[in-house]
């Protein structure tokens, strides 16, 4: 009991702590694509799946917008699940985003919003339905 005090008082829950931990291992293992962007689409967290499926290097995405990657015929079906998203919390679209190399990948994304005290983040969680993948 004394050990768990003292780690709870230094921060370090033993029940918060393998919890992190495994969130952490689920994130950084999952072959789908996992992101959070903010209300405006920048993204603040890609998993390591983005490198395999995308071609893009984590630092490459943070701070960048998640619009700028899909196939312009799609962004008039993008903006307006983007809308029904701020509305409902809730989107999904089929749609092409650019891969590194120039050539464009299917992807199946399901989008949940949050509120939080810095405004609007936006969890999407993809799925590569590209044949050659």
């Amino acid at each position: 009991e004394q050990i768990i005090q003292e780690g709870r008082r230094r921060g370090n829950d033993p029940v918060v702590r393998p919890q992190q931990m495994l969130c952490q291992l689920v994130l950084e293992h999952a072959t789908d694509l996992i992101s959070v962007l903010t209300g405006d689409g920048t993204y603040v967290y890609a998993n390591t799946a983005h490198v395999r499926v995308l071609g893009y290097g984590l630092p490459v995405l943070y701070g960048t917008s998640a619009f700028q990657r899909v196939h312009p015929d799609d962004s008039l079906l993008v903006n307006r699940e983007w809308e029904l998203l701020k509305k409902q919390g809730r989107a999904q679209a089929i749609l092409r985003c650019q891969h590194a190399n120039g050539s464009y990948r299917y992807l199946d994304a399901h989008a949940v919003a949050a509120t939080r005290a810095r405004g609007m983040q936006v969890v999407i969680i993809s799925r590569s339905v590209t044949r050659s993948d």
